[in-house]
């Protein structure tokens, strides 16, 4: 069952695992409150990892997939030649070069998830009460201005709870929390009890977001929630008017809490005024749709393999557009096509039509965790909403950390 802790049975396996694995079955568990923690020790646990993976490598070995290994490096090699052809070689090449090891981590994470399937129930266990322990410390901040650690809220509408200045507690509730509906599908049945407890799960989930102000978290919310429908309604397993109930109270939520701090408000008025500035569209916002336009700009210039990774906030002030100062162009496609140029979209685009594939063939099939596992590398590389820079490390790091999971259950069947 979901709400007993690891059998002693686990506890023995585990007992018994080598050194090395064992600190990298921890360090799995440890990885979302890393990022938490931050950049500094996110980066920690992956070069530790790293190092693990050098002195035991021939029990990794048997693990590589031949095929996956090309396109990865056929990746690697386009970041890198993209960085080398550029007018900022250098700047460039510490974001492309050093994204190794992310493609690194991310393969002992899945070679983990093979050799021990029985660690997949306490992630699931755990990673759940880490993402309610966030969303209660964000509702004490919401209610007394500071959460359980004295941290100050930005303001009165964004509650960033643990993640201080940073506004991205929305993204890591959202991005962490269907990876781990994910695992609980993993290890439970897909029954009225357990759907019913993921429709709870949800609600919380949703009450959370709503108050970190964020609002890309909210649209992939939305489509998270879908899902979760569709399955339900093609289960059979809860009535129309339980679904329903679901629904009306994740309408009446926003509403209830409008009359008083609610940021919903602010949320959607600011968007309202952003998209249609002086009645005239906008690519989400003026900010944004220069961005864009910069982007555009840096691919004509460089349309075979882009400006280089990580480049744009060299390359900006070469185009006189109005507010397109900024690190990166905030939008994944963007920025493809300025960093990367043809090839590196047209590897972006076989990608994300792989993600998508993934999706269809799990709703099809009802394995609904490969679902919840591509539904959550999608909101990292998603091309129609705005996203953060794909070569930050923080970013990547939580981005791609599906990736293990997904090829994980796909490997499974």
């Amino acid at each position: 069952m979901y709400n007993k802790l690891l059998s002693i049975f686990e506890i023995k396996k585990i007992s018994q695992i080598n050194t090395i694995d064992k600190f990298c079955i921890i360090s799995i568990f440890l990885f979302p409150i890393a990022l938490v923690a931050g950049p500094a020790i996110v980066e920690l646990i992956v070069f530790l990892n790293i190092l693990c993976f050098i002195f035991r490598f021939r029990n990794f070995e048997i693990y590589i997939n031949k095929k996956l290994l090309i396109i990865l490096g056929a990746i690697y090699f386009i970041f890198v030649l993209s960085s080398l052809l550029s007018e900022f070689k250098l700047h460039s090449l510490k974001s492309s070069f050093f994204s190794l090891r992310f493609f690194i981590f991310n393969f002992i994470v899945y070679v983990i998830l093979q050799k021990y399937k029985f660690i997949i129930r306490g992630l699931g266990i755990f990673y759940i009460c880490l993402i309610l322990f966030l969303i209660f410390d964000c509702f004490i901040q919401v209610i007394f201005a500071e959460n359980i650690f004295f941290i100050d809220r930005q303001s009165k509408f964004v509650h960033a709870g643990m993640f201080g200045d940073e506004k991205v507690l929305g993204s890591f509730l959202i991005r962490i929390s269907t990876i781990t509906l994910g695992l609980y599908f993993w290890f439970v049945d897909f029954n009225k009890k357990n759907l019913t407890n993921v429709f709870i799960f949800l609600i919380i989930l949703f009450l959370g977001l709503l108050f970190t102000g964020e609002r890309t978290a909210l649209v992939y919310f939305s489509l998270l929630f879908l899902i979760t429908l569709i399955f339900a309604i093609r289960s059979k397993l809860l009535s129309i008017f339980k679904i329903l109930i679901f629904i009306i109270i994740i309408t009446l939520i926003p509403i209830s809490l409008y009359v008083k701090y609610f940021p919903f408000q602010q949320t959607v008025i600011a968007t309202k005024n952003q998209i249609f500035h002086n009645n005239k569209f906008n690519f989400f916002s003026i900010k944004h749709q220069s961005f864009s336009l910069t982007a555009i700009k840096i691919f004509e210039d460089n349309m075979f393999i882009g400006g280089g990774p990580n480049n744009y906030r060299k390359l900006y002030d070469k185009y006189d557009i109005f507010e397109n100062e900024s690190n990166h162009p905030h939008n994944m496609f963007f920025q493809m096509i300025s960093d990367l140029g043809l090839i590196g979209f047209f590897v972006y685009l076989l990608v994300l039509l792989s993600i998508i594939l993934n999706i269809s063939r799990g709703i099809i099939k009802n394995n609904i965790s490969l679902v919840y596992f591509s539904v959550s590398f999608l909101f990292f590389i998603n091309p129609l909403f705005p996203t953060g820079n794909f070569f930050n490390n923080w970013f990547m790091a939580i981005g791609t950390f599906a990736l293990p999971f997904m090829y994980a259950k796909i490997k499974e069947k």
